[in-house]
């Protein structure tokens, strides 16, 4: 099974987060001739629609980063 890595931030729109382990069928890399797209099969197959909105996200900036030195 291939984790699931979406290029933008899911927000959880309800009160009640919960962690759950899930499997579903979808397509690879949205092509339709091997399934369903991740956003078409999680409504279809758990009853979760995943829609377009803007939220608040925690950001960490890291300004300066060295490599550490030897002991």
């Amino acid at each position: 099974m291939k984790p699931c890595r979406c290029s933008k931030p899911l927000l959880v729109s309800h009160r009640h987060y919960r962690e759950f382990d899930f499997k579903i069928d979808y397509a690879i890399n949205d092509d339709p001739g091997t399934g369903a797209s991740i956003f078409t099969a999680l409504q279809e197959q758990l009853g979760l629609k995943v829609e377009p909105a803007k939220g608040p996200i925690e950001t960490l900036i890291i300004e300066h980063a060295e490599k550490p030195t030897g002991n």
